[in-house]
């Protein structure tokens, strides 16, 4: 990786690191120490504050500190399989599972507020989303509360000292970063597949919202990744993070667009449905609601789209 010590045969040189008896920590095995543990923190910490009040905010930090969780646990995998860390990512992917529900809800109430507001066709489905979310919220406490933290703690406990074992040693460590840099080179490539494809899709909407959704899935994958190495990676500042951040935040924009306009679609078709079975032909009062949102979503589409070369930018700073 850039800004890692190599030899003349291209290896990297990790004597810098650490002493052959592995006194000091290893940088990659620093690095590891603290991630696992302001990871773990911060989603002891949310799981928390879930539990006493499931607002949108917290739900979704909590969201976002188990797929952090899980980011890191997935690269640990890669060089120490088989472990604890199966296991504990089982148990947050369950609970992530169970979150999606509610944050679309939650997310989709904070828009068609501002739209029923201008669109009084909207405030029945308000009304549906707010109490489908209530619904939702009842089940999210139970399963917050379901989660049982002292036995995960200990599982990660042993996965943290299995990792120290195995990073003491620098020449491990020389193993273990390359492996992550080969996981980096596979996901940049793959992203870079789906920046191909997306431009060769078609002026369809839905089509591209697929493509984005996938390249999004990639790149949380790509930037969480960055974020844990950041210490050993000399190209990577605060600032590039925070662009890296906004990139993702474009692609969830525009999740969330096709998603709450698809459930609009689906409230006019319904309505239209009750309509015609009163033997009434009214006009299509949810026709501006559609448009507006799919004017909306096209526009996220293009300026999104027009960004794309960022990933080149991302991809320099850290190979």
């Amino acid at each position: 990786m850039k800004g890692i010590p190599r030899s003349p045969s291209g290896r990297i040189a990790t004597n810098h690191l650490a002493d052959p008896d592995g006194d000091n920590p290893t940088e990659l095995r620093s690095t590891f120490d603290s991630a696992l543990s302001e990871r773990w923190e911060e989603f002891e910490r949310q799981t928390e504050r879930a539990r006493s009040n499931p607002t949108e905010k917290a739900v979704h930090d909590l969201r976002v500190a188990m797929r952090r969780l899980i980011a890191l646990l997935d690269m640990i995998d890669n060089f120490l399989p088989n472990s604890e860390a199966l296991d504990i990512r089982k148990q947050l992917k369950s609970l992530l599972d169970s979150l999606s529900a509610l944050r679309d809800t939650q997310v989709q109430i904070l828009e068609v507020q501002q739209l029923a507001a201008r669109f009084g066709v909207l405030s029945p489905f308000l009304g549906e989303l707010i109490t489908r979310e209530s619904i939702q919220s009842k089940r999210a406490r139970k399963e917050i509360h379901r989660i049982n933290i002292e036995p995960m703690k200990r599982q990660f406990d042993i996965l943290r000292s299995k990792i120290s074992d195995v990073l003491v040693d620098p020449s491990m460590e020389d193993v273990a970063m390359s492996i992550l840099h080969g996981l980096l080179s596979q996901v940049f490539f793959r992203m870079n597949s789906l920046r191909k494809e997306v431009a060769r899709a078609s002026n369809d909407s839905k089509e591209k919202c697929e493509i984005v959704h996938r390249l999004r899935l990639l790149f949380k994958r790509f930037r969480y990744t960055i974020e844990i190495l950041k210490p050993t990676l000399p190209g990577v500042s605060d600032r590039l993070l925070k662009r890296m951040r906004e990139f993702q935040l474009k692609m969830g924009t525009i999740q969330d667009t096709e998603v709450l306009l698809a459930s609009v679609s689906t409230e006019a078709r319904k309505a239209r449905k009750k309509e015609i079975k009163r033997g009434n032909t009214p006009p299509d009062q949810f026709g501006p609601v559609v448009q507006l949102m799919t004017g909306r979503l096209d526009e996220d589409l293009r300026v999104f789209l027009a960004t794309l070369g960022e990933l080149d930018t991302y991809w320099k700073r850290v190979k």
